[in-house]
């Protein structure tokens, strides 16, 4: 799993992050469908479904990524005609998206009667999706995105992309690498990342689901490949077994297999992945609501997998809800509580310029800058100490802090504050 994390990390493209895969093979795709939102229940356990699209080629072999993002677009903006090789699925949440196409996508409109349902895009004339809609670009599909509308566009974005050898681009700009302000006014948040050392085999059917749990209801037990990633409320989770990755927000891409026993703290934007599916989770009486997207994958054939790859469904302990979770995903939407503001200036006068600090989960990105699109210097180990250097500043939703590595003083960059304890004396 840790070769396959490197692999994976070793190249994350924009618009789907997109890492290199083997060179695809466009096979006979004729009987790819979609389903349209409409067509979506209400129990948690199926939950609200948003997008699903089968596939008749099927998913990319293993090992893939497997990614959940969120895309804007702001009035003007754009991105140029470009393809990847592996199926990209998007959600339109708001706004009319200009769309054009070179080649095999699904588009599935709002108002599509049952028996229409999902039909061939037209290609090589631009036309407008509305909210509500959705659009499969299969694999080496070339395709473009515009913004000509006065308000934003708002996407829900899926890609599932092959990272194996030998390894092609995941991201090929049809007319050559657009100049530096060509993507100015869009902008991306990663929701979850996903290692897959397995895959469905055969057709599959890509679904995403809003899930909504009132108190004390259970995360619900999903077979095969899953995401979910916090859209509303915070808890903590422990993992007592089988595979379970956690990814967060902050810092993306994809992770290795969470340490079984540790404790980890999920707010909005942060997600588990778990590449064989996973068990139901009761959550404990008294918890607050806890709204859920969750991205499943499923086949009709023999699954795909790296050589000894031997994933196990995950198997979590919800804790119960942490008010400090709750506190942050309410300060980073503008309205912190009092307690919650004093407990910040604690924190900051805690981590003034000199104290020493260690850093909380493996993985953890040091940048150039206070941003999460910033420059990655380097990935950080769990328990490496940290000098702060300077003031806390604020970037993309987050508190940063500037540090430098205590046993190597040539790596500085910033953190985000989340990922930092105090060291003990």
């Amino acid at each position: 799993m840790r070769r396959l994390v490197t692999l994976l990390f070793s190249t994350v493209l924009l618009l789907g992050a997109v890492l290199p895969g083997p060179e695809a093979t466009r096979g006979q795709q004729a009987n790819l469908q979609a389903t349209p939102a409409s067509g979506s229940t209400a129990s948690p356990t199926v939950g609200d479904v948003l997008l699903r699209t089968t596939l008749g080629d099927g998913l990319p072999e293993a090992p893939s990524l497997v990614r959940l993002l969120r895309i804007t677009l702001a009035p003007g903006a754009g991105v140029p005609m470009h393809s990847h090789p592996g199926p990209e699925m998007n959600l339109v949440e708001a706004g009319t998206l200009t769309v054009e196409v070179e080649g095999e996508a699904i588009l599935t409109r709002a108002d599509a009667a049952a028996d229409v349902g999902a039909t061939p895009a037209a290609v090589g004339q631009a036309f407008e999706m509305s909210a509500g809609e959705q659009i499969t670009f299969l694999r080496e599909t070339p395709f473009s995105l515009r913004n000509e509308g006065d308000e934003p566009v708002v996407l829900l974005s899926a890609v599932v992309l092959a990272a194996g050898e030998p390894r092609s681009p995941g991201l090929i700009w049809r007319d050559g690498t657009p100049a530096p302000d060509a993507l100015e006014g869009v902008a991306f948040q990663v929701l979850g990342d996903g290692a897959a050392p397995t895959m469905p085999g055969g057709p599959a059917t890509v679904t995403l689901e809003r899930v909504e749990l009132d108190d004390g209801e259970s995360i619900p037990a999903t077979a095969g490949p899953v995401m979910l990633s916090v859209v509303n409320g915070g808890f903590e989770l422990v993992v007592r077994g089988g595979n379970v990755q956690v990814s967060r927000t902050a810092a993306p891409g994809p992770q290795p297999d969470a340490a079984l026993g540790v404790q980890y703290r999920l707010q909005p934007g942060d997600a588990i992945y778990a590449p064989a599916g996973i068990s139901e989770a009761p959550r404990p009486q008294g918890s607050d609501p806890l709204v859920l997207l969750r991205l499943s994958l499923s086949g009709t054939g023999t699954p795909t997998a790296t050589p000894a790859s031997g994933v196990e469904p995950g198997a979590i302990e919800v804790l119960a809800n942490d008010a400090s979770v709750m506190a942050t995903a309410t300060a980073l939407a503008g309205g912190p509580a009092e307690e919650d503001a004093a407990a910040t200036e604690e924190s900051a006068a805690l981590l003034e310029e000199g104290t020493t600090v260690l850093v909380n989960e493996s993985g953890v990105r040091l940048r150039t800058e206070p941003s999460t699109e910033a420059e990655i210097v380097t990935d950080l180990d769990e328990g490496t100490l940290l000098r702060i250097t300077g003031p806390a500043e604020t970037g993309d939703d987050f508190v940063w802090y500037p540090v430098q590595v205590e046993n190597d003083p040539d790596l500085t960059g910033y953190v985000v504050e989340d990922f930092l304890d105090l060291a003990e004396e």
